[in-house]
């Protein structure tokens, strides 16, 4: 993110006179004080000061501001001011509001019998990236297909280029003939407005994963699926690294119809005699224990004949999407 141009100037003119009121610690917040309080417990520190906005320094409010190991929030007000008494464990601070770039503060030393105050800068999210869906076809013969899209956003990236769709021939022995060069599927990528989990009064179906069994839910659920040892290899080799940088990933997987109305609509002609269509929404976490009540998805696979698609892709979500409802009854006690 650009630090606010206003914010560079005042910034500029304090350092010119050694007078820089605050230490910045980055272009997503900058600390104003942090002082000794002796009124406050010694295993607490307060946190307190304005959220606003990037673009025009006006305050933001309703931000949920807390910390997900305590499970502690309170929310900002027209003013965009908040203050929050947290545990001295507490080392992770979040800022996060829907539509809005999520502040997650972990590099900060917050101090027992401190307090603390800041200015945090939030932008807009533009979009959400639909990341890597691949098109797998399928055929017992040398097939000529045309395959259209209308995803939910729009394209970022195809490969071939798609151009009002693809005219292709499906190769008997394997692989998608495409202007006489030979691919092993179709890709696309697409920006969206926000993708949320498909949450239901206070459960969500769903799967919380320990980092060191990644591998091994994705074997189990994709062959439950229905994918064969290629699609799951591709799957595997990419979702693995993201799924794993925190040591546990929420998964939700959105199937068939669900990917035809959440995702992005596909016509091939001619129709597919089978097909399965998966996308994951995931979210990495740092504990297992959520605000809401994850259920098990059930999942179910499908018989390969004939001509046949296969698809997957996905989106990582903000952990929060799955947390908010909750959070926002906590923070009004």
């Amino acid at each position: 993110m650009k630090i606010l141009a206003s914010t560079l100037i005042c910034l500029l003119v304090f350092n010119s006179f050694g007078m820089n009121p605050f230490k910045s610690l980055g272009p997503s917040y900058q600390v104003i004080s942090d002082k000794k309080d002796k009124t406050l417990e010694k295993d607490v520190f307060r946190l307190s000061g304005h959220v606003k906005m990037f673009s025009s320094l006006a305050p933001l409010e309703n931000v949920l501001v807390g910390c997900t190991s305590s499970g502690l929030w309170v929310r900002t007000n027209a003013e965009g001011e908040f203050e929050i008494d947290l545990k001295a464990t507490d080392s992770t601070v979040c800022f996060y509001l829907d539509n809005w770039s999520e502040i997650v503060i972990e590099d900060y030393d917050f101090k027992p019998q401190h307090h603390i105050v800041l200015d945090v800068f939030m932008s807009k999210v533009e979009k959400q990236v639909k990341r890597k869906p691949v098109i797998y076809l399928y055929s017992e013969y040398d097939l000529s297909a045309s395959v259209k899209l209308d995803p939910l956003g729009e394209f970022t990236f195809t490969y071939p280029k798609y151009e009002f769709g693809w005219n292709v021939e499906v190769l008997k022995d394997g692989g998608i003939k495409h202007n006489d060069k030979i691919y092993p599927y179709l890709f696309w990528e697409g920006e969206t407005d926000a993708l949320t989990y498909n949450v239901h009064s206070n459960e969500v179906e769903g799967f919380i994963v320990q980092k060191d069994e990644v591998v091994s839910f994705l074997e189990d659920k994709l062959t439950v699926l229905g994918l064969n040892t290629i699609e799951q290899t591709d799957f595997i080799t990419y979702w693995t690294p993201i799924l794993q940088q925190k040591e546990y990933a929420f998964v939700q997987f959105v199937v068939d119809q669900e990917y035809q109305n959440q995702i992005g609509a596909i016509d091939i002609n001619p129709a597919p005699h089978s097909g399965k269509r998966v996308f994951i929404k995931c979210s990495n976490i740092d504990s297992k224990e959520l605000a809401v009540k994850v259920v098990p998805q059930e999942l179910t696979g499908f018989t390969r004949n004939g001509f046949t698609l296969v698809e997957w892709g996905g989106a990582v979500l903000s952990p929060f999407k799955l947390m908010k409802d909750e959070l926002a009854k906590n923070s009004s006690k």
